[in-house]
């Protein structure tokens, strides 16, 4: 939790934003607005990735609460919370 806020820290210094959860998983958009943007993540790191092309592109991102409750190893998780997604933010 710790680094999700961290990354959503840095992406709002980055990029002039104030998102609360960078890390949030569900984004929708028109498919022009994702038509033109080439994705090189393949995991994880596509979280980072499209949220900063698309907030260089200049769109605003609005969000909508949602509910999650994460899960431990013990329930499934697969990765060390954080892994593989700091070096997208600075493209």
């Amino acid at each position: 939790m710790l680094g999700n806020k961290f990354l959503t820290l840095i992406t709002n210094l980055l990029y002039n934003t104030i998102l609360t959860d960078m890390e949030t998983c569900y984004k929708v958009f028109r498919s022009a607005v994702f038509k033109d943007i080439e994705i090189r993540a393949n995991r994880f790191d596509f979280e980072p990735e499209i949220t900063a092309k698309i907030l260089k592109r200049g769109y605003r991102v609005f969000e909508v609460p949602i509910s999650y409750n994460g899960r431990d190893a013990d329930e499934g998780r697969k990765s060390a919370p954080g892994a593989m997604v700091c070096r997208p933010c600075g493209r």
